[in-house]
């Protein structure tokens, strides 16, 4: 989901949306959108939690940017691209992916090459493939894994829509 500003109250994203491997996307309109979640407090109740959860997730992508080698940092992104998707493979340049992982081309060549000599992965020209999710995990560590859980965390919790609360005036 994007565009969850405009359940936030914003009117317009300064971003421009791409999807980043093979699919599709729906669209709705923003003045759409917000009579939908005028209507369905469920709905406006799950989309505050994913904006929640796509908080940590850009958190927590700062802290691997930060913390972790480019080898980790791409064994992360694999599995979040996996998460994602239900195709066994991803059609994306070595360029595409420095982009994405913020490093130099040369160096997302090198670590592709590092995860394939452990067998994670199989690479083709312009296609990577997921060998041994298991393993790719543990190669990731602690670069991945917190956001997905407070993701099934925050999701999962019961959608229960409640009244606002009316405050009283104060005399």
């Amino acid at each position: 989901m994007t565009g969850f500003g405009i359940a936030l109250g914003d009117e317009r994203t300064p971003h421009e949306l791409v999807n980043q491997i093979e699919g599709f996307a729906l669209a709705i309109a923003a003045d759409d959108f917000k009579l939908v979640l005028k209507d369905a407090p469920e709905l406006d109740l799950l989309a505050g939690r994913f904006a929640r959860c796509l908080g940590i997730q850009v958190s927590h992508t700062a802290l691997a940017n930060g913390r972790f080698d480019i080898r980790t940092r791409l064994a992360r992104w694999l599995l979040m691209v996996d998460d994602r998707t239900s195709k066994s493979g991803f059609d994306l340049t070595h360029e595409y992916l420095s982009i994405m992982l913020g490093a130099r081309r040369p160096s997302v060549t090198e670590a592709i090459h590092v995860l394939e000599g452990e067998r994670l992965i199989r690479s083709t020209r312009s296609h990577l493939e997921i060998r041994d999710r298991p393993k790719l995990l543990q190669f990731a560590g602690e670069s991945y894994g917190t956001p997905e859980a407070e993701y099934r965390r925050l999701m999962s919790l019961p959608i229960v829509a409640k009244p606002l609360a009316r405050l009283a005036a104060v005399g």
